[in-house]
């Protein structure tokens, strides 16, 4: 099994010098932070900085193992490891108690607060959160985060500190979007892009000698109304983040009723909600304190997102389960009372009271004459609103049966954007399961989300329709054969496509043409091609409207990408000419030196292109393929002397 935290802390040690030059959003260095929170924990009786703690000091640590009652399990100080990651310490201690002996560290129990008592003063004082462990351990040893590293978190309510300062991404003249990102958002192919937002580090895998390593402990991920075949889907997906998706179940009526009360305070069970409704997804931790109405927890990162924008709420414990890998937690969310606003590597903080906005997602599946209709609302994220998404809508499609595999989806998503309007993608697709599906749902959600030309543009609402029929209606395309092979501009060009069904015999389709009435004498093509032959065809003929500039002109290029349905022909021919497109403006019939004196002046904002006449005919059948004729056009026929 993959260690997927580990990956956190490599990145970490990589990126954590560079990332203290930076400026916090107050104004202050991420160094400055850390040493007000260490100061303010030097002038407060509550806290210990690890500075004063020696091997041997004991104390206790509050976790949930059931239900909601929290519990005490014993610490002692190992030691003390400085300058662990950069500027930056860890505490090691051994637990005890609450059979900790047996079960060893938790998942789940990420974020628990520690005590150790003072022997200046005898009290008990908080000196951080359980964070760390290492694989198939024999004794119950952890690594603390330091509470003073928690309390440099941004947006920390401490003295003297400056509230942070919401700040929209720069977005200086002249930025374009990357040419990468542009070229993988507007491919033509169908592909899924749940975890196109994913950043590199998190999609690294589990290296050899793992186990030897110090890491954060996983977060569980609590699945409740959802197939085992999402829940496997769902590990690859999130293979790499540090969350670990777990098979588990609602709270009923009596327990909910009993644990009404449930509150986030140091120890309790701290859950962040990535899809509610008719599935539930909630990932586990700890609250290790709480100031005010702020609320610190997990000792070490989600995701190391930075500011986010997640919902938060007490847990219910339902279980533990004991492994000799690592035990975890199974829980489920008792309700949202808060909002988690800042991911970092040392903790996740949140306000109690605040608000969290979540998108609404229905998904309608018809097989025959048997409807059924889900309700979710995902979590707002850059990758994380795709993923869930897609899975959604993938468990929504097997929720009560499997695809055969002779089967034909007719589909339409329906996505509303926050300022750009309404995203449509409207199609079929046979015997290729719930792929292209997924591909023209998470294709606009990955573009609009992960820009980086501002603020990432969130989706108001999610809406996909699917018909499921129990056969393959794909067709292949064999050839193309005219009437004849010599026009006047002006004629109709006729000709018959030969199509190869699915287990049935060959088939012809009349297509035709009416050419243009000032069309050239010259020879010329005609050609058949399936939805994404005409796309690829669209995108080598007018380049220029799929190098989107801005967020506007991208979310038009995605529109555009997912316009060719695959049960249609779309028969075209290249005309002479073209023209040139002057910042997307499409200028036609432009003499030859007017476009050379264009492209000489503004380069980069000029480009040239071809025009095409395409019509299409609806089919039965999914196509595939393409096939071309020739074909002269003269005006007037040659005369023989």
């Amino acid at each position: 099994m993959r260690n997927s935290c580990t990956l956190m802390t490599l990145a970490l040690v990589g990126l954590a010098g560079p990332v203290r030059l930076l400026a916090a959003a107050d104004g202050k260095t991420v160094d400055e932070n850390l040493r007000l929170a260490r100061a303010f924990v030097a002038r407060s009786d509550r806290y210990m900085d690890y500075s004063q703690l020696r091997p041997g000091m004991t104390g206790y640590g509050l976790t949930v193992l059931a239900g909601t009652r929290i519990e005490k399990f014993d610490a002692t100080v190992i030691s003390v490891l400085h300058n662990w990651y950069p500027h930056q310490a860890v505490i090691l201690c051994k637990l005890g108690g609450l059979g900790l002996e047996q079960t060893g560290i938790i998942s789940g129990m990420s974020g628990s607060p520690v005590f150790i008592k003072d022997p200046a003063d005898g009290k008990h004082k908080l000196i951080g959160a359980l964070a760390y462990g290492w694989w198939f351990q024999k004794e119950p040893v952890c690594g603390i985060q330091p509470i003073a590293q928690m309390l440099a978190v941004e947006g920390v309510p401490l003295p003297g500190r400056k509230p942070a300062k919401k700040q929209a991404a720069a977005r200086p003249a002249g930025t374009e979007l990357d040419e990468d990102f542009v070229q993988a958002v507007l491919n033509p192919r169908k592909v899924s892009f749940a975890a196109f937002g994913l950043p590199e580090r998190l999609q690294a895998r589990r290296p050899a000698g793992d186990a030897l390593r110090m890491a954060p402990l996983q977060t569980p991920v609590m699945v409740a109304g959802v197939s085992g075949r999402t829940l496997q889907l769902a590990e690859e997906v999130f293979a790499g983040t540090g969350l670990v998706p777990l098979q588990a179940g609602t709270v009923g009526q009596t327990e909910a009723a009993a644990a009404k009360d449930a509150k986030l305070q140091p120890g309790a069970s701290l859950s962040v909600p990535l899809v509610t409704g008719d599935a539930e997804w909630s990932a586990i931790g700890t609250v290790t304190d709480v100031l005010g109405d702020y609320v610190l927890g997990f000792g070490h990162s989600f995701m190391a997102m930075g500011a986010v924008e997640l919902p938060i709420g007490p847990a219910y414990v339902h279980a533990v389960v004991s492994s000799s890998q690592r035990s975890f937690k199974l829980g489920s969310t008792l309700g949202i009372t808060g909002a988690a606003t800042t991911d970092e590597y040392t903790g996740v903080g949140g306000r109690i009271g605040g608000k969290a906005g979540m998108v609404p997602m229905t998904v309608t599946v018809r097989w025959g004459q048997a409807e059924q209709k889900f309700n979710y609302r995902l979590a707002r994220h850059n990758w994380l609103t795709a993923a869930m998404a897609s899975m959604m809508m993938r468990e929504s499609l097997w929720a009560n049966r499997d695809l055969p595999d002779r089967h034909t989806i007719e589909y339409a998503v329906d996505i509303q954007f926050e300022k750009y309007g309404r995203y449509r993608a409207a199609n079929l697709s046979s015997a290729s399961g719930s792929g292209d599906v997924g591909s023209d749902l998470t294709r606009p959600l990955a573009a609009m989300m992960n820009a980086h030309l501002g603020q990432p543009v969130f989706p108001k609402s999610l809406d996909v329709k699917m018909t499921v029929r129990r056969v393959q209606q794909t067709a292949e395309i064999l050839g193309l054969d005219l009437e004849r092979h010599a026009y006047k501009p002006g004629q109709t060009v006729r000709g018959k496509v030969t199509l190869r069904p699915f287990r049935a015999p060959r088939t012809t389709v009349d297509v035709a043409l009416e050419l243009p009435e000032d069309l050239p004498d010259g020879s010329y093509t005609l050609r058949v091609s399936d939805g994404a032959g005409l796309l690829r065809s669209r995108q080598a003929e007018m380049p220029h409207r799929f190098e989107p500039r801005t967020v506007e002109q991208l979310f038009r290029a995605v529109q555009e990408v997912v316009e060719p349905r695959m049960d249609r022909l779309y028969v075209s021919m290249q005309l002479p000419g073209g023209g040139v497109a002057v910042k997307k403006d499409e200028l036609e019939h432009l003499p030859g030196s007017w476009a050379d004196i264009l492209g000489r002046a503004a380069p980069r904002d000029t480009s040239p292109y071809k025009r095409s006449k395409t019509v299409e005919f609806k089919t039965q059948y999914v196509m595939g393929g393409s096939a071309s004729a020739g074909f002269t056009v003269q005006k007037e026929p040659h005369r023989n002397h």
